[in-house]
């Protein structure tokens, strides 16, 4: 899920950070925009450049602006054009932190707001909740996360582990109850990092993966899968060098490799470790496989994948794979790169295929349409050929599977499925994520018949056991805070009631700054009776500075 700018309700919200500010600009003095120069191609997609700070949505237009005051800006228009985000050219660090700029009138005037810190740009922020912004710290180093859930009026810093100016940043993805983000790890050229996952507010986060994939072209094959709730696919770059699939159930709280599909055997020398590798956004930029995985709530439980079958994800021969319970099993479907799309709600499965010639005459494909959506029982086939002037010819080959399907669908054609249910699990608690369970009623395989534009997913809800915070962090600022925990925090968007309630006691702890000369490299841990856990070596000099050697795997 990427983080933009959007319309909402007719107003567009513009964001602009500046290093510095004057007086009228804390008065909320109103900026009028001029453009000046634009440059760029709509509509192509730019890589984030190596090694850059925030891994943003890609830029499709930029222009120039310059306020009233003489003051330089940069306006980006990202996606699909409808957002806009104004950033100034040159932050400037005089100042103790610089300014903020929003609009909810596409611009006409802006509110400025006083910052803690010096802004980085862009400003990133989830394109479902444009009140939640992401930005990093530029005043030095290490650089940290400021996260803000009410449009920018306050900030406060994320629990997340500081950056050097090597490394990134990157939302990957997020909602109004948990945002993931990625940490890159240290290294010009280590291409992984660790995902951790948030709270409700975006700023206490937990480890959820480590050696998450992050190629040096930016580009992140993490994969919220729609079509079933909480599951989410990425790859994992190994220690040997080898890349592989995990997928999460739980919302990023466990990851786990994808099942062998059924009908695809493993080679002879992946025998003993063989399952499914789906291929990413990765091996999409890098002109391996055609699609992305696709997936759409509107069909329940249905994935349809290129992957390969192995110890690792090969480039080889991708084929295509289907689940049709949100990744729990696979089937091969078709061999080698195709492309795909879902219709009829997920109705129009195929089990087996054919070919068949649509056009008399070959044409170049292009691409594949559907209108409007994935409800719709059309698809469009599009290319071109050419001609005798060698001029190219657009043809548009509409396939209409209603003259196919004629029957609408009734009760009889339709079944109760449990989703996330597993075979030979505990019947008291199979099919319970995030503390509660959800039955649809999805078509039956054998059933010819249509689903239709007015098609729901109808779903009963049957809440469950309670679940434990599956991590718990403690922040170290420097600061007195008081706290009230009981060492468990429940997952957002956990539903559950009852069962298991864990019981809170009220702490003040005074945050300290531990200064410890180390030879070598190794962490210090303090016990809560602030004794050192480990059992180092240590050397008392003759100032009495004492000297700890901790060894560490790190």
């Amino acid at each position: 899920m990427t983080w933009r700018l959007f319309v909402l309700g007719g107003a567009c919200l513009l964001l602009l950070g500046v290093g510095g500010q004057c007086k009228e600009q804390r008065n909320r003095r109103t900026v009028s925009f001029h453009r000046t120069q634009q440059f760029g191609n709509h509509g192509k997609v730019l890589s984030r450049p190596e090694r850059d700070t925030i891994a943003s949505p890609s830029p499709t237009f930029t222009a120039w602006f310059h306020g009233d005051d003489g003051s330089s800006f940069t306006v980006t228009w990202v996606g699909d054009g409808t957002g806009v985000i104004l950033t100034a050219d040159t932050p400037v660090l005089d100042n103790p932190g610089g300014v903020i700029f929003t609009s909810t009138d596409a611009g006409v005037s802006f509110k400025s707001v006083q910052l803690p810190f010096h802004p980085a740009q862009p400003i990133t922020f989830h394109f479902l909740n444009p009140e939640y912004l992401v930005v990093i710290s530029i005043d030095g180093a290490p650089r940290v996360i400021y996260v803000s859930s009410d449009q920018g009026d306050h900030f406060n810093k994320a629990q997340l582990p500081s950056a050097s100016t090597e490394q990134f940043y990157s939302v990957l993805d997020g909602d109004e109850d948990m945002i993931f983000m990625h940490v890159d790890n240290p290294g010009e050229e280590s291409y992984f990092g660790t995902v951790y996952t948030s709270d409700d507010r975006g700023i206490v986060y937990s480890k959820s993966l480590e050696r998450h994939l992050f190629g040096g072209e930016g580009k992140s094959d993490f994969t919220n899968v729609t079509s079933m709730r909480g599951v989410y696919l990425t790859n994992i770059l190994e220690e040997d060098g080898r890349i592989r699939t995990v997928i999460s159930f739980n919302r990023g709280g466990e990851w786990k490799l994808l099942n062998k599909p059924q009908n695809v055997e493993c080679g002879e020398d992946s025998r003993n470790d063989c399952n499914l590798h789906i291929h990413g956004e990765h091996s999409h930029y890098n002109g391996i496989t055609p699609m992305l995985p696709l997936s759409d709530p509107t069909a329940v439980g249905l994935v349809i994948a290129h992957g390969s079958v192995g110890d690792s994800i090969s480039s080889a021969r991708p084929d295509v794979y289907v689940s049709e319970d949100g990744g729990y099993k696979w089937r091969g479907a078709l061999r080698g790169a195709h492309h795909y799309s879902i219709l009829d709600s997920g109705g129009l499965v195929g089990q087996c295929w054919k070919v068949y010639n649509f056009t008399e005459q070959p044409i170049f494909f292009a691409g594949l349409t559907s209108e409007p959506g994935t409800k719709t029982m059309n698809i469009s086939v599009w290319g071109y050929r050419p001609e005798d002037d060698d001029q190219p010819m657009w043809v548009v080959v509409t396939i209409d599977f209603r003259s196919l399907i004629t029957r609408e669908c009734g009760n009889q054609d339709y079944v109760q499925w449990l989703a996330h249910a597993t075979e030979g699990g505990d019947s008291a608690t199979e099919g319970c994520v995030l503390g509660y369970k959800v039955i649809f009623r999805r078509l039956r395989k054998l059933s010819v018949c249509r689903n239709g534009r007015d098609y729901v997913n109808s779903s009963e809800c049957m809440r469950q056991l309670d679940t434990a915070d599956h991590a718990q962090e403690v922040c170290l600022n420097g600061e007195e805070e008081e706290l009230r925990t009981s060492g468990y925090r429940k997952v957002p968007s956990d539903r559950c009631e009852g069962g298991f309630t864990p019981l809170r006691r009220e702490e003040t702890r005074e945050k300290m700054v531990l200064i410890v000369v180390c030879v070598g490299v190794g962490i210090v841990i303090l016990d809560d009776d602030r004794s050192i856990a480990a059992d180092p070596e240590s050397v008392t000099t003759s100032n009495g500075t004492s000297v700890f050697q901790v060894d560490s795997d790190d």
